[in-house]
């Protein structure tokens, strides 16, 4: 395709050849975008899916492990929740800016793609197009972080409404459904692929992390008789 521009570039403007070739380079150029279109709506998709996920689980886990921690040697149920609010808010931020520098860097290779691109276009599609992949980076953070804020509250509530044990218990079964039914919605949003087996495999990986910080709490309860009322 560069050879055809250069060679039709070097063309006289009347010169048949030079209308050929840009029959040519105009009808490879779109098939190319119809490809491309397809390639980048599937993109998207897959983006925001991720970010969902990415997001949401992280959400519930961390949430969820720092009050399955904090319950072994918080008595209070009111300061476990605040603990888990606090956890919540950092990590918000924390996934917000990670999330937003890490598709800055895909969005600035895919925007030097794109100037590469539009050497060969004649319709000067190339400036929306790249601004439309700079607006993806927000639009990526923003997913993540109203994502995590959801995951986060799901095990903070009840411990907002009820004594510490109960409501750990009853947080646990809420992350593990929650984890379930977001991954099963996502799957099955992208095509179905194996939705009970992500299902099965988020619920399970959320549970662990609860036991381990819940045992690394009974630990230091244990060994360094660490009580807080």
């Amino acid at each position: 395709m560069k050879m055809y521009r250069e060679y039709a570039d070097s063309l006289p403007d009347g010169d048949p050849m030079r209308q050929g070739l840009e029959k040519i380079i105009r009808e490879e150029v779109s098939h190319e975008e119809i490809f491309q279109n397809s390639i980048e709506r599937t993109r998207k998709d897959v983006q925001r899916s991720r970010d969902i996920i990415y997001g949401m689980s992280d959400g519930l886990v961390e949430v969820l492990a720092a009050l399955a921690g904090l319950s072994a040697i918080i008595v209070d149920h009111f300061i476990i929740a605040l603990g888990g609010l606090v956890v919540g808010i950092g990590g918000t931020i924390s996934m917000t800016v990670g999330a937003y520098l890490s598709q800055s860097t895909e969005s600035q290779y895919r925007i030097n793609e794109e100037m590469k691109k539009s050497l060969f276009r004649m319709d000067g599609r190339a400036e929306s197009k790249i601004a439309s992949i700079e607006g993806e980076s927000a639009e990526s953070a923003l997913t993540v972080a109203y994502s995590y804020i959801i995951g986060a509250l799901v095990p903070i509530v009840p411990f907002l409404l009820l004594p510490r044990i109960p409501a750990l218990a009853v947080s646990v079964v809420l992350v593990a459904v929650a984890e379930a039914l977001s991954n099963s919605i996502v799957s099955l949003s992208m095509g179905g692929l194996s939705i009970g087996r992500n299902a099965i495999k988020a619920t399970a990986l959320s549970l662990i992390a609860s036991a381990a910080t819940y045992t690394v709490g009974e630990l230091f309860h244990i060994f360094l008789h660490i009580t807080v009322l």
